[in-house]
């Protein structure tokens, strides 16, 4: 019998891990162990994780403290034991058949990476919005039962396949897009829409803008890593990096005015903006780190 692991890598995610864990814990396939990464938190994260491990030996507490959800959720599978490995983040509410449903592809042979869906749960304006732009994403990526999306927050993989392909602990955000990346040069991601997760979105102006500048910073890093593979230009995550892209901007969103709601319109402003702007400005910070090291060569050869 194959046995299954669940990673949790969380930061100062006290508000919303105790329910978390409680729908991993009620699984009607249970788990043979739930490692929780504490990714050095602040709150009353370690408290909480440590409630649990004494109501439930399956729970493991582990500590990581390199702040990134790469270096968290590596710490997890380097000591997790099981044989197939399936995480979620501790903003989300997985559903009792969760962990059954999404491991039968793998413990069948028929799959050896699965990733499932989501739905939102605040359930405001900005949330709503976040979650019909990535339902979006995911339908052009997917495809005869395949996506090239890597979603860590709902996905389980073989843990040969995990090691074999580690997170990258400098990349803050977009670290399940560059793993994802990396395993489609050797196998398919299996998508199985129907075993959604809840997830708390962001839900307010600043939450929803901070999250985009921050996304656009890093996929730009992503896109630099597996650019010579061909893999950074063709993923709809990073299709609009180019500069033909940057240069028609305007005119898109003139067309998307014309084509969307007024309500839907305005978060697309928003999002879309602190996208590029986070793009924009991670050109500028390696264009300044470049010039840096120039600068510091040419004083090593005087």
């Amino acid at each position: 019998m194959m046995r299954v692991s669940v990673i949790i890598p969380v930061h100062n995610g006290a508000h919303t891990l105790a329910e978390c864990l409680w729908s991993v814990l009620r699984q009607t396939r249970p788990a043979d162990e739930v490692i929780v990464v504490d990714n050095n938190s602040t709150d009353e994260t370690k408290d909480i994780i440590h409630a649990t491990t004494l109501i439930n030996p399956a729970v493991r507490y582990v500590f990581e403290a390199r702040r990134s959800r790469g270096a968290a959720r590596n710490a997890g599978i380097n000591v997790a034991q099981g044989d197939i490995v399936a995480m979620t983040d501790a903003d989300c509410i997985v559903p009792g058949d969760w962990l059954r449903r999404l491991t039968t592809p793998l413990l069948d042979g028929k799959a050896r990476v699965v990733v499932g869906g989501e739905y939102d749960v605040p359930g405001n304006y900005w949330s709503r919005n976040i979650q019909h732009e990535s339902a979006r994403l995911m339908q052009r990526a997917s495809k005869d039962g395949t996506t090239v999306i890597l979603d860590t927050k709902n996905c389980a993989m073989r843990m040969s396949d995990a090691r074999a392909h580690p997170f990258d602990p400098v990349l803050l955000r977009c670290q399940d897009l560059d793993v994802g990346l990396r395993l489609q040069r050797h196998t398919s991601i299996t998508y199985c829409p129907t075993v959604m997760v809840g997830h708390h979105h962001k839900s307010t102006f600043s939450g929803v803008a901070g999250l985009q500048f921050a996304r656009g910073y890093w996929a730009l890093h992503v896109r630099r890593k597996h650019l010579m593979t061909g893999a950074g230009k063709s993923h709809p995550m990073l299709e609009s990096m180019s500069v033909r892209n940057f240069l028609t901007f305007p005119f898109w969103m003139i067309r998307q005015a014309i084509r969307r709601p007024l309500p839907e319109l305005l978060f697309l402003v928003v999002s879309e903006t602190a996208w590029r702007a986070g793009v924009l400005w991670a050109c500028i910070a390696s264009a300044d780190g470049v010039r840096g090291r120039t600068a510091r060569n040419d004083q090593v050869n005087q």
